[in-house]
């Protein structure tokens, strides 16, 4: 039987019944549905599987306090360890400080004459 048949059953019974013995029809299921908020989000939890598909990912020769080869062929090591963290810090909400520091690196281009310019007027201050 499909839903409409039994979601009609109290109408049709109302149809035939009168007076006090009146059914009254389900309300939707939506309506037991907690309320959401639209200024929220949910992450579910990151696996080590996908750490390990970012970690393959990462170009070889890029800037890095570690060489990312060393990254690679380590990461059946760092993959849980990094999963289990970042589940930790994503679900506690607490960051420590030094992850909130980024460190900037310019990265000079042979033919930018004006980049080199402006390098040379910096650093003279």
């Amino acid at each position: 039987m499909s839903t409409l048949v039994f979601a009609s059953i109290a109408s049709k019974l109302n149809e035939q019944v009168d007076g006090e013995m009146k059914i009254e029809p389900l309300p939707s299921f939506v309506e037991f549905l907690l309320k959401t908020n639209p200024n929220s989000m949910y992450l579910t939890d990151c696996t080590e599987g996908e750490i390990s598909h970012i970690i393959s990912e990462l170009q070889n020769g890029k800037a890095s306090d570690f060489p990312i080869s060393v990254i690679k062929k380590a990461s059946h090591i760092l993959s849980p360890v990094l999963s289990i963290q970042y589940n930790n810090l994503m679900s506690t909400g607490c960051f420590p400080a030094i992850l909130k520091i980024g460190k900037i690196s310019p990265i000079y281009k042979k033919d930018n004459e004006k980049f080199s310019q402006f390098l040379v007027k910096f650093l003279k201050r």
